[in-house]
């Protein structure tokens, strides 16, 4: 495609490999806000739920240990529990059994919006409680984050934006005989009800 300069531009993430302009939600800092929200509402011990295959899953970790070191949290490997797509089905015993372990975690941070709600669903089967037991917070703001009992605060991700930038971008640089540059939305956070204030008196 380079060869033939046509022009192509990448959505989400880009290969680390490959200087191709990107159209992505600042993930670095959709990890760091996501953290600092459970943070701010006085969670000390934290559980990252994140994927590894992709970039996203990736730069998010990224912004969850930054939050964690600003705040000094300490991260242990029991604080960040990854996944990839073969390994997705096993992430939910394996998060349980890690929460059952490590009693003082209160505040998650799920990868998007189809782990939390998953998690969400089997921990209230064993009894436990959304917000007050685990504050739990994801990212994507898809239909999923509405369905259910607990409304799931998540981070913004503007799919429609998203698409509509995408084609103006391909129209503009065939236009104009020249790529268009990278587009980077900035990291925006829908506050729902699936997060509590800790007392500090709990403490």
């Amino acid at each position: 495609m380079r060869e033939h300069n046509i022009p192509m531009v990448m959505i989400n993430a880009n290969y680390e490999e490959l200087d191709t302009p990107c159209i992505r939600v600042d993930d670095v800092e959709t990890g760091y806000l996501a953290t600092k929200e459970l943070i701010d509402h006085h969670h000390k011990k934290l559980l990252l739920i994140s994927k590894t295959d992709d970039l996203q899953g990736k730069y998010r970790m990224k912004g969850f240990i930054k939050a964690c070191e600003e705040a000094s949290i300490g991260i242990c490997p029991d604080s960040i529990l990854t996944y990839t797509t073969e390994t997705e089905a096993d992430v939910y015993e394996q998060a349980i059994k890690l929460l059952a372990d490590n009693p003082g975690i209160t505040g998650i941070f799920c990868y998007n919006d189809k782990i939390a709600k998953n998690l969400m669903s089997q921990l209230v089967k064993l009894g436990r409680k959304i917000p007050e037991d685990y504050s739990i917070i994801a990212c994507d703001d898809s239909s999923l984050s509405l369905m259910g009992g607990i409304a799931l605060t998540s981070a913004i991700h503007p799919k429609e934006k998203m698409g509509v930038d995408a084609a103006k971008w391909i129209v503009n640089s065939i236009k104009n005989g020249q790529p268009e540059g990278d587009i980077l939305y900035p990291a925006e956070l829908v506050r729902r009800s699936s997060i509590r204030e800790i007392d500090l008196e709990e403490e």
